[in-house]
């Protein structure tokens, strides 16, 4: 199956704003049901991340366009999102710790507290994936998987009652792309352009802000061909982002394997990894600091 064909959606500069975001939540959920079944086992750790991702770019879709899809009508579904992408942020979290950051610390290879550590993780990836299970089971996600496809292709989320809402249902896709990512690219820009290297949170609130604007360009990329440069620059600063965020997870759950642990080369072990973390912390905020600049004062054509 080619999953990635899937979230290409139908849009098209001839569409209104009505049909391209229905053609747009229509292709999401056809990419989130496509990665169900993978998303229950670690075996494949796409399956968790890309379901996550699916939920979390149908949320932005839902606050993007909030101008013709009013909060009174998409709250529910939006806080159901959150909640359901909630629920396998610890899977997740673990996958990419055992699969790709400790895999980087290259003393992990060559020290005994290597092994009783990951033993630690692999034992609570366990039970992170049961838990997803349990979610994927559970009623809330059932009620969700029927409800909101039936929500967007009945249209029960156009509020006709409303003619300004209504006017701008009508107007063109183009148009209306164009100035959400003008407006998307602003809020980057001002969020970015003071943020303090040294507060996490802050780098955090940037890095979700980078996936909102990201989110909206892949969207309306059928739409301007030109796009691709902005994507790749787009694209670069949000995993450089995530790969700081990916450390301060990291160093939250080295604390709580510590606190519950006394064996002497484990502990001894997370200092060396977290003497390991500062120094690729610090790599990262400098790359940070000269690929800002470049983002910052590129003209972003569309």
């Amino acid at each position: 199956m080619d999953r990635k064909a899937l979230l290409v959606a139908k849009v098209s500069k001839n569409q209104s704003v009505a049909e391209m975001v229905e053609s747009l939540f229509a292709s999401n959920i056809a990419y989130l049901l496509s990665w169900e079944a993978l998303a229950r086992s670690c075996d494949d750790p796409s399956g968790v991340h890309q379901f996550r991702v699916a939920l979390r770019r149908m949320r932005s879709l839902l606050t993007l366009f909030r101008e013709v899809m009013p909060s009174e009508l998409s709250l529910y579904w939006r806080n159901t999102m959150r909640d359901l992408a909630g629920e396998l942020g610890e899977a997740r979290d673990l996958d990419v710790l055992i699969g790709e950051t400790l895999p980087e610390v290259a003393i992990s290879q060559r020290h005994p507290g290597a092994e009783l550590l990951l033993q630690r993780l692999e034992r609570s990836r366990s039970k992170a994936y049961a838990r997803v299970n349990v979610m994927l089971d559970g009623e809330r996600y059932r009620q969700f998987r029927y409800d909101f496809p039936l929500w967007i292709a009945t249209h029960q989320w156009q509020q006709r009652d409303n003619p300004k809402i209504v006017k701008r249902l009508k107007q063109s896709a183009q148009r209306y792309a164009y100035q959400l990512l003008d407006k998307r690219t602003a809020k980057v820009i001002k969020v970015g352009g003071g943020v303090d290297h040294d507060d996490a949170e802050a780098l955090h609130q940037l890095r979700i802000e980078f996936k909102k604007l990201r989110y909206a360009a892949e969207s309306f990329a059928p739409i301007f061909p030109k796009i691709d440069k902005f994507l790749r620059h787009g694209k670069g600063m949000q995993e450089l982002l995530g790969s700081l965020n990916d450390l301060t997870v990291m160093d939250s759950v080295l604390d709580r394997v510590r606190s519950g642990e006394s064996a002497t080369e484990l502990h001894h072990f997370i200092g060396m990894v977290s003497g390991w973390q500062r120094h690729r912390a610090a790599a990262l905020l400098t790359e940070f600091a000269q690929r800002w600049q470049t983002f910052a004062s590129a003209q972003h054509s569309w």
